[in-house]
């Protein structure tokens, strides 16, 4: 995920992603991260906080979390949107069955996160 929307995320959710020490996704997850900021930061505190997330066989997953338990739902919630958007940029998207990754159909060949496309030589 690009340095600047990881800023964003800390900036707008200080008591959720404030102490955030890994963040390995790709763009394309960021409105379910942002949404999700929103609602674990709503209402009363102590807040959950979330110190790691990454993508892990296709999905959006939490590490290093302090979270409520109310809102463990919350985050299972969005793991299991995650296997539906695009990890590039965010469109409707599918598990690739081999590459275990999720792309858009206007994604289907990019192989990382952040844009390239491996050569296919060793």
């Amino acid at each position: 995920m690009d340095v600047s929307l990881v800023e964003s995320l800390r900036e707008r959710y200080p008591q959720v992603f404030g102490e955030l020490t890994r963040a390995e996704a790709g763009n394309g997850w960021y409105s379910l991260l942002d949404r999700l900021g929103a609602e674990l930061s709503s209402g009363p505190g102590p807040y959950s906080s979330i110190r790691l997330f990454k993508e892990k066989f296709g999905e959006l997953r939490f590490g290093k979390v302090s979270v409520r338990p109310e809102h463990w739902q919350l985050l299972d919630r969005v793991t299991e949107q995650s296997r539906s958007v695009c990890e590039i940029c965010g469109a409707k998207g599918a598990m690739q069955p081999r590459a275990v990754r999720v792309r858009c159909p206007g994604h289907a060949q990019v192989e990382h996160a952040d844009g390239r496309v491996s050569s296919g030589g060793g």
